[in-house]
Formats: C-alpha cells, structure tokens, sequence
C-alpha cells in the first residue's frame, strides 16, 4: 500500500474520522475495537482482528 499522507479535523471531543478507503482496506466496522498506541514516530491505531500476511519474496 502506498504511504499516502492525509490530514483530518478533531472535533471538540476529540474525535475524527478514518477515511473510508483505510477502513475498507483494514476491515474496519462500525463497533470494532481499535488499539492505541503511541510511538517516536506518533500515534498508531490498529485494528486487532486485521492479520497482515507477507507475500513471499519471489527470487528466481
């Protein structure tokens, strides 16, 4: 997936929304449970239920 930059508005509560495409891309529904964490870099949000499966590197 490409490293696609985008900027989003919080509201009051400290709310804001996840683009429709990173939600449809990590399996993200109304009701998951998200995990938070912070790093150096930021904040990292990640989907429990989402397995990211490396494709073999095919080296012929």
């Amino acid at each position: 997936m490409a490293h696609i930059g985008v900027i989003r508005s919080v509201d009051s509560l400290g709310r804001f929304v996840i683009p429709k495409e990173y939600r449809e891309f990590y399996h993200i529904e109304k009701g998951n449970s998200l995990e938070i964490y912070m790093t150096k870099e930021g904040i990292l949000i990640k989907n429990p239920e989402f397995e990211v499966i490396p494709i073999a590197d095919k080296t012929d």
